[in-house]
């Protein structure tokens, strides 16, 4: 058995903040990754792509998203879909049908019933049952037909030297402690892709397809090629079509200049000789008086509640 596994694709309408495409060239920027991810399948002659939760970044998202997403999974490869807590509204399943996810979903149900021999996009709840974790019951656990010593959950594995604080997360041997039994577990959630092995028996988390953040700009997403037989596992992982080019830090850059201006606003209301005895009529006298840009003018009004 040869696979493709990836996860947290995060389709969205409104492109991050972080990307210098327009609105348009995001969409065509979404497509092409799934292009990509589909194409990498076909060219590496994998049995099965994998995608491990969060295909979208909302739970409810455009009727555009939605068919870019079947029409590009869609051809001679099956694609198993599970959803994470960004495709679920109230992150439980119960809430599907009212999600984009669920939309695709409905479309793998429908068909999964057309013939046993079409392929295309599957559903996932014919090969796993529902577990808790962090809360919510948002998690698959699928001991599947892709291999009966599989688990694919949605969770939290963050690498085995980076625990996170006030997190529930697990590490790779604890995740592999929980279930001593399995070969092999795919994992989702957690955005920089990694992996870990004990005794020959293997955490995989795949990582984010799209850089939709700036701290992660000097991140290369990949999918994972993973080759299961009876006797071994083997892996590598593979590029996916990425821009770095479009990733950009001037949001965070305008954002930490404008708190500077806001907290030297506040220290000069603050130090002024001159005080009205309501502080209120202070800071409409300084805003109206001392030279300050209009942002940071709009921001303190807020902040007043005017």
């Amino acid at each position: 058995m040869r696979i493709l596994d990836t996860s947290d694709i995060h389709l969205r309408d409104k492109k991050p903040r972080c990307r210098l495409e327009t609105e348009e060239e995001w969409y065509s920027f979404q497509e092409q990754v799934l292009q990509s991810i589909y194409g990498t399948a076909l060219d590496e002659e994998v049995d099965a792509i994998t995608i491990i939760g969060d295909i979208f970044h909302k739970p409810k998202s455009s009727q555009r998203l939605e068919q870019m997403f079947i029409s590009n999974m869609t051809g001679s490869i099956p694609v198993y879909i599970m959803p994470g807590q960004h495709d679920l509204p109230g992150h439980s399943f119960e809430n599907v049908k009212d999600s984009s996810f669920g939309v695709i979903w409905e479309h793998a149900l429908a068909s999964a019933d057309k013939s046993k021999d079409s392929f295309g996009i599957l559903p996932m709840d014919v090969l796993f049952q529902w577990e808790e974790f962090q809360f919510h019951e948002i998690k698959g656990s699928p001991r599947n037909s892709l291999d009966e010593d599989v688990l694919c959950v949605h969770r939290l594995i963050t690498p085995q030297d980076k625990p996170l604080p006030n997190v529930v997360s697990q590490t790779p041997l604890e995740l592999l402690k929980e279930f001593p039994d399995l070969r092999m577990i795919l994992a989702g959630d957690y955005h920089w892709g990694h992996e870990a092995e004990l005794d020959d028996r293997w955490v995989f988390v795949a990582g984010c397809i799209m850089i939709q953040a700036s701290d992660f700009k000097d991140y290369t997403p990949s999918v994972l090629i993973i080759d299961i037989d009876p006797n071994s596992i083997k892996y590598k992982r593979v590029p996916i079509y990425n821009r770095p080019e479009m990733i950009t830090d001037d949001h965070i850059v305008d954002q930490e200049k404008r708190d500077k201006e806001i907290e030297s606003a506040i220290e000069m209301i603050k130090t002024e000789e001159e005080m009205d005895i309501s502080f209120e009529e202070n800071v409409r006298s300084e805003i109206r008086h001392k030279d300050m840009p209009e942002q940071v003018k709009s921001e303190i009004e807020i902040i007043m509640g005017w």
